[in-house]
């Protein structure tokens, strides 16, 4: 999911003729929801799409990957008013344990995209390579996510030959990596989802027993104290208007917290757990089968 002041950008994949639980990877589809009025407007396919970004105003959207078409990924920009595709750029074709999908982060005038082992800084005017960044032949990036102020980008990593969750921190003006942690705590199962916070950046992976959210602070990517909630292998975080949410399919939960513990204010059930995002204007939550805005209990400090 992507938003900006006129509307909720959501990639979503239709479910097929063989029945309830199965989608259309391949007929991946994207619809603009007007935050005013309402209105879906619906585009596509963008076979295997799975991120969205908005930056230098322009929506952008990537993904693709099949291991049955390894060269099969790609960018486009579109008109975030008319939905139009204004370019289509093919991605460098990834095998192996780091054929994964691409995955980015926007803000103003600054894009940045996780495939595979490298980080990519691009033009948001045309999508060409400005920078890229290796992190390593035995890792992936799984997400990104970069602060309120726009200042810094946050990356979650999947290193293979490594059990703990990977963070890296780098400065969006300079492209320098400011700093890398694995004390996140704990073992890892695949990639750890970032959320850039103010002070910092919230981190959530499976464990394999369980699901683990930690807190870092923005300066070395040092663990702060938290309340310690249990969660499922199920676990997501989110960060929006200000508030720390969680959202875990096994429990079936969504949670809104305390952004600097990370303590439980108010839940409710909500199956097969979902993506939260939103700003001062709404919050707004991609569940299973629509998109749903937000009327949060008090308890969260939303007003």
């Amino acid at each position: 999911m992507a938003l900006d002041k006129n509307a909720v950008y959501v990639l979503y994949q239709p479910q097929t003729q063989q029945g309830p639980g199965t989608v259309d990877v391949i007929g991946t589809m994207l619809a603009q929801i007007d935050r005013k009025t309402g209105t879906v407007v619906t585009v596509g396919p963008f076979p295997g799409a799975l991120a969205l970004a908005i930056a230098g105003g322009a929506l952008w959207v990537a993904g693709g990957y099949s291991p049955d078409r390894p060269d099969a990924s790609f960018l486009d920009r579109l008109d975030p008013f008319s939905l139009r595709v204004q370019q289509h750029l093919s991605l460098p074709p990834q095998t192996g344990q780091n054929a994964i999908f691409a995955t980015l982060a926007g803000s103003g005038t600054s894009l940045w995209m996780g495939f595979g082992q490298t980080l990519y800084r691009l033009s948001p005017v045309d999508g060409h390579t400005i920078a890229t960044q290796p992190i390593g032949a035995d890792a992936a990036v799984t997400s990104l996510s970069i602060n309120p102020a726009g200042t810094v980008l946050y990356l979650g990593a999947n290193r293979y030959a490594m059990t703990s969750p990977t963070v890296y921190e780098w400065s969006v003006a300079s492209g320098a990596l400011l700093a890398s942690s694995s004390a996140a705590g704990g073992q890892g199962l695949g990639g750890v989802q970032v959320a850039a916070a103010t002070d910092g950046v919230w981190v959530s992976f499976a464990t394999g027993m369980m699901g683990a959210v930690g807190h870092l602070r923005a300066s070395g990517l040092q663990p702060l104290p938290t309340a310690g909630e249990r969660h499922s292998n199920g676990v997501r975080v989110f960060l929006a208007d200000g508030v720390l949410w969680t959202t875990d399919g096994m429990t079936g939960l969504l949670t809104c917290a305390d952004p600097a513990t990370g303590a439980t204010r108010a839940s409710t059930a909500m199956p097969f757990g979902g993506v939260v995002i939103g700003d001062a204007q709404g919050v707004y939550l991609g569940g299973y089968e629509a998109v749903y805005l937000l009327h949060p209990d008090p308890a969260c400090g939303i007003s």
